[in-house]
């Protein structure tokens, strides 16, 4: 069972914050830091640069401030009456490590904190579970992935979080200079920087997840071929025939008639 004692989303702290337990707590604490820090942990001095983890173990002693501004962080104190629950954590204890997912893992974060707060007495435990360890999951996968150079890339995830909203979203026609102005960053290198991550190109992979989208339509659908080709973002017929040849070498119609139901 896991106790969810409190925490908080991006809270920050003044020029001049420290925070002091010589003693440490009989709970743990997760870190996720947003800002320049100096921590020292055991008597340990370690310099942390942002975005970076850690979880505390219980009893540790530990201090920590950012002595050139503000202090920023996400942050969760817990306790687990049965540690065996969740072995993968023991590699956790009391090691920094970037992280580019701080984003996604916050989303966990919140929802722990919103289930604790007000989840029905029913499911309140069992989604806290879950919830727990899901975000126990990922943050083994980032510690993980600690030293790979591109999941450690400072666009990795705004380019994971786009192509994911391409590939829920294939009907929507978003050109690369759209994409690339969002992160502001130029067409070239938005290109550049697609390949690397995901060793294909952009129009490769939009006109893949439409191919998809419409291959789904056709099985899971009456509509008509027409039908489909308006819903799924084509403007004219000979482009959407042409592209659905290309990755499927069949049409249409074809596909339909050998994947029916």
């Amino acid at each position: 069972m896991i106790q969810i004692f409190d925490g908080g989303i991006h809270t920050k702290h003044n020029r001049g914050f420290i925070m002091k337990r010589k003693h440490g707590l009989p709970e743990f604490l997760l870190l996720f830091i947003k800002s320049e820090a100096v921590f020292i942990l055991n008597g340990i001095k370690t310099i942390v640069a942002p975005p970076s983890i850690v979880l505390i173990n219980q009893k540790t002693a530990y201090e920590y401030a950012n002595p050139n501004g503000a202090y920023i962080d996400s942050w969760l104190h817990f306790n687990l009456n049965n540690k065996t629950d969740f072995p993968s954590l023991d590699i956790l204890g009391n090691q920094f490590f970037t992280c580019r997912k701080i984003p996604q893992l916050e989303t966990y974060l919140e929802k722990i904190l919103w289930e604790k707060e007000y989840a029905s007495t029913t499911f309140k435990e069992k989604n806290i579970e879950l919830l727990f360890q899901l975000l126990v999951n990922n943050l083994v996968d980032a510690y993980e992935q600690k030293d790979h150079l591109i999941h450690n890339h400072p666009y990795y995830y705004s380019f994971q979080e786009l192509r994911l909203k391409i590939q829920v979203n294939p009907t929507i026609a978003l050109s690369a200079n759209e994409l690339a102005n969002t992160l502001k960053i130029s067409v070239s290198h938005f290109h550049h920087l697609y390949k690397a991550f995901f060793q294909t190109t952009f129009k490769n992979d939009f006109i893949r997840f439409r191919i998809e989208y419409v291959k789904k339509m056709l099985i899971t659908t009456d509509l008509t071929i027409e039908e489909i080709m308006i819903v799924c973002g084509y403007q004219t017929a000979v482009h959407f025939y042409r592209q659905f040849k290309q990755i499927t070498g069949t049409t249409p119609s074809e596909y339909r008639k050998n994947n029916e139901r």
